[in-house]
């Protein structure tokens, strides 16, 4: 039964992916602690950087 509810729950209400491309970018310098912190305060899901 929980599964079924869970399963019901995704298809009709689906979770959105909000990122933060290299934190908050265009608010902070990109890839940078600052900007990480910007972004989880503006209430993304997902953090994104890039390596070089």
């Amino acid at each position: 039964m929980a599964t079924s509810v869970a399963s019901f729950a995704q298809i009709h209400h689906p979770k959105f992916d909000v990122q933060g491309h290299r934190g908050a970018r265009g608010l902070k310098p990109e890839n940078t602690i600052p900007a990480f912190l910007a972004a989880l305060d503006y209430g993304v899901t997902t953090l994104e950087l890039d390596l070089a």
